[in-house]
C-alpha cells in the first residue's frame, strides 16, 4: 500500500493530489465532499479487497489546484484533465464514487467516459 500522497502535474495551472490505497487489480477513483479530502477513502479501501483505491482531493482541497482557468471548469476541460490522469496510472477501465462536491465529478465523468 502506498501511504504517502502523489501528485499529478496537467500543467502548470492544474494539479490533482492522490493517494492510492490497496493493491486489487480493479481501479476505483473516489472524490470526497466538501472541506473533505482523500483520507476520507482510507477506511473504505480496507472493505474491498478487489479494489485498488485511487481518492483525488478535488481542486482547491489539500494541493490540488486549477489556477487560471476559466472561472467554471467544463466537462470537455474535466475529459482531459481525468484523461491524463487515467493515461499516467496506466488505467483503462475504472469505477468511480463519489458523493456531494464528489457526485458532480462523477456526474462529469460518467458523461465523458460512457
Amino acid at each position: 500500500m502506498n501511504n504517502s500522497p502523489q501528485l499529478y502535474i496537467f500543467s502548470p495551472n492544474i494539479q490533482l493530489e492522490y493517494m492510492i490505497y490497496g493493491h486489487g487489480k480493479k481501479s476505483l477513483i473516489c472524490f470526497h465532499g466538501f472541506g473533505q479530502d482523500y483520507l476520507v477513502f482510507e477506511n473504505f479501501s480496507f472493505e474491498i479487497e478487489n479494489y485498488q483505491v485511487i481518492s483525488v482531493n478535488l481542486f482547491f482541497h489539500g494541493r490540488s489546484d486549477r489556477v487560471k482557468g476559466a472561472k467554471y471548469m467544463t466537462h470537455k476541460e474535466w475529459k482531459k484533465i481525468l484523461n491524463g490522469f487515467l493515461n499516467e496510472l496506466n488505467i483503462d477501465r475504472f469505477s468511480i464514487l463519489g458523493y456531494s462536491m464528489g457526485g458532480r465529478y462523477v456526474t462529469s465523468t460518467i458523461n465523458s467516459f460512457s
